[in-house]
């Protein structure tokens, strides 16, 4: 990812937050503000040159670079195909049951975020971005 690739996702706050009686969240959903305009970003050979935004979202996630294609670790929670917009606004849910799935325990959570542009061979990355949110299941 080049430079001017990895600043597309903007910001990325947690919003309709529901506080659990022990601290901590138990439900919440991510705003994320990002530059999701694709033109001119896939070969011509595959039908058209305009991308096919989308977002991924990943539950204690980690990306690994090791070789010409990326692996990314961790649970996969959402997935949002999105407009192309140039400061655009999207709301993903996190679904409570994503984090059980993911095992995770009371305390901090990394939520991974990926702006992706989808291909007929392999989908491309075009940002990332980790925040950090303070969990609790509430139980």
């Amino acid at each position: 990812m080049e430079s001017e690739e990895r600043d597309r996702i903007k910001s990325i706050s947690f919003v309709d937050k529901t506080e659990a009686s022990g601290g901590g969240y138990s439900d919440f959903d991510l705003q994320v503000t990002a530059d999701t305009q694709m033109e001119n970003v896939d070969p011509a050979d595959h039908g058209d040159v305009v991308g096919e935004p989308y977002f991924l979202v990943y539950i204690d996630g980690s990306l690994d670079n090791g070789s010409r294609f990326s692996y990314t670790n961790g649970t996969l929670g959402e997935r949002l195909n999105v407009s192309q917009k140039k400061n655009g606004e999207y709301t993903i849910d996190v679904h409570p049951k994503a984090l059980e799935k993911a095992n995770v325990e009371n305390g901090e959570v990394e939520i991974m975020v990926l702006l992706m542009d989808r291909d007929s061979d392999w989908d491309d990355i075009y940002a990332v971005k980790t925040v950090t949110i303070e969990y609790s299941s509430g139980k």
